[in-house]
């Protein structure tokens, strides 16, 4: 959540319907908890599902909540972005990374954590951390679908020295 005058401002789909009301907005937060729409965004999602109860339900969820939770809902929404945006958000992943290993090392930042780490979000970071040694260390909790081992394990790469 944004500070506005030194306030905690609240981002719902009231929010981004009145900053963005020609466009659809779809922003997920850190936590992988929660995403962020707008009426624009919310109108694409609803016609991409089919059971009326189920569109009633989301409408009501929306206004209670005032964004997508957890990732039921939030699987509507990634199901609704088009397909070449996916492709472009692929495309442009190690770019991106790039962007965000610079800022951190100019910044001088030592330690980096990712929330909610899946096997091949792993690999690719372990690869790219091969290729493009950075100071920042990067941990991160990885998901666990096995209900038979903990719900989290918490991992720390270590730095690799820049020269």
């Amino acid at each position: 959540m944004p500070f506005i005058n030194d306030q905690l401002d609240v981002i719902d789909i009231t929010r981004l319907s009145d900053e963005f009301p020609d466009r659809p907005v779809f922003w997920l937060a850190a936590s992988l908890h929660t995403a962020y729409i707008n009426q624009a965004a919310l109108d694409i999602i609803l016609n991409n599902v089919d059971d009326k109860d189920d569109q009633d339900r989301l409408k009501s969820q929306i206004k209670e909540q005032g964004a997508l939770q957890e990732l039921d809902q939030m699987q509507l929404g990634f199901n609704a972005i088009p397909l070449i945006q996916k492709e472009q958000v692929i495309r442009d992943l190690k770019k991106n990374i790039d962007c965000i290993f610079k800022t951190a090392n100019e910044r001088g930042v030592t330690m980096m954590f990712e929330a909610g780490m899946q096997k091949a979000m792993e690999a690719a970071l372990e690869l790219y951390q091969a290729l493009n040694p950075q100071w920042a260390r990067v941990g991160y909790a990885k998901l666990c679908t096995d209900e038979s081992k903990p719900i989290l394990y918490l991992t720390i790469n270590q730095s690799r020295n820049v020269t």
